[in-house]
């Protein structure tokens, strides 16, 4: 799942090398609109669904629906799959302080994520379920974005709107 021109969407990129070798996915997608970015903020009739839907403890939920009500970060959306073989690989999807692990599919998981506006969300390799490195796409609208294969521990790094 290669994203034919990738390079409009570069620059919501932090980390160099986070693209998957030109033809080496399943199929091309159309590229995404310049100034697109790999997290949708919420809408405020959102943030109860989408707290409600953080991967992490009580407390920590709580936490971020404070801070979120002070105005001291924001929340977005973000949906990632496994884009080659379903065989168990996990990343760590952090930012603004919170982190969620999530078990990638081939079908798109949509999840919040708090972060910080400029500051990067990070998508850490966490667990290589099949031994041949954690492959991850993540989405733009209509359009698949595949990082490069991650090795456990191996992070990069998307902007924030």
């Amino acid at each position: 799942m290669w994203l034919a021109g990738g390079g409009l969407l570069a620059a919501a990129l932090v980390s160099v090398g986070l693209f998957g070798a030109p033809g080496a996915g399943k199929q091309k997608q159309p590229p995404a609109t310049a100034g697109s970015s790999l997290i949708r903020p919420i809408a405020a009739a959102e943030t109860d669904e989408a707290i409600g839907r953080l991967m992490m403890s009580g407390p920590e939920k709580e936490k971020v629906r404070e801070e979120v009500a002070d105005g001291k970060l924001r929340l977005g959306w973000i949906t990632v799959s496994d884009n080659f073989d379903e065989d168990g690989d996990w990343v760590r999807v952090g930012g603004a302080g919170f982190r969620q692990d999530v078990r990638l599919l081939h079908k798109p998981y949509t999840m919040a994520v708090p972060y910080l506006p400029g500051m990067p969300v990070t998508v850490t390799g966490l667990v290589d379920g099949g031994g041949g490195d954690i492959t991850v796409s993540v989405y733009v609208g209509s359009a698949v974005l595949s990082l490069k294969p991650l090795k456990t521990g191996e992070v990069v790094q998307i902007s924030s709107p």
